[in-house]
């Protein structure tokens, strides 16, 4: 695939997602107050997910697409005196809400099966945490597109511990309760960490890996989808067993 072709695929994509992402999370916000008492608490902190992911990537792929345009990813316009590497903040906003999502969705696992908080959700916030704290390190290089390998890998590390985290208790509960719903969650993340983690490393030696990227964020839309037909669209009153 020639670089030319690889741009516009990921610029399509990328814009086909945002527009469809914000439409959904507009349609929530907008049904939100309708829904039954008993699914608002849930419904909410989906949508809040959803609302931090798509903004963080917003930042990720509009400096992208900017970038392409201007003449390429290393694209950096004057600011205040100095100058802002478009593409680099835009991984670090997509670094700060994906976090944020995870958050929710290990939220919306606690509201979802009635938990206490336990160790593990302290467990998964602490790593949340450090994630943050990491990120503010110089060493991320955030002036640039392109992530120093050893410490994308580290940064990542705690994301993945919160993520699988979340996708592991998701699916003890849902096994346990025949909750086919957050059953098909838990296995998308799954999913996205394992269309992720080939890009961290490797991207900066094979560019094109970084394709991988579109299947992990089908994954994303796949849940959003699936989560919004369910607590918006075709939500009756039942226990988390008869989904």
């Amino acid at each position: 695939m020639s670089e030319t072709v690889r741009m516009w695929t990921e610029i399509v994509f990328d814009v086909f997602y945002l527009a469809t992402i914000w439409t959904l999370v507009g349609v929530m916000s907008y049904k939100l107050s309708g829904l039954p008492r008993s699914m608002f608490r849930l419904a909410q902190v989906f949508r809040a997910a959803f609302f931090f992911l798509v903004l963080g990537d917003t930042g990720l792929l509009g400096s992208r697409i900017i970038a392409y345009a201007a003449g390429g990813l290393e694209y950096s316009p004057a600011f205040l005196g100095g100058s802002i590497h478009l593409a680099g903040l835009g991984n670090l906003s997509t670094s700060i809400t994906v976090t944020i999502f995870y958050l929710c969705f290990l939220e919306l696992w606690r509201r979802r099966y009635d938990r206490p908080f336990t160790f593990w959700y302290y467990v998964l916030v602490s790593a949340a945490v450090v994630r943050f704290i990491v990120m503010l390190f110089p060493q991320n290089h955030w002036e640039f597109h392109i992530a120093p390998v050893g410490y994308g890998i580290f940064r990542n590390i705690f994301l993945t511990i919160q993520g699988l985290g979340v996708a592991f208790l998701i699916l003890y509960d849902a096994r346990r309760t025949n909750d086919r719903l957050f059953l098909t969650f838990s296995i998308l993340i799954f999913v996205s960490f394992f269309c992720m983690w080939p890009v961290v490393p490797f991207y900066p030696r094979f560019p094109l890996i970084g394709m991988m990227m579109i299947p992990k964020t089908v994954a994303y839309m796949a849940i959003a989808f699936i989560g919004y037909n369910y607590f918006f669209q075709d939500y009756k009153a039942g226990s988390a067993g008869s989904t």
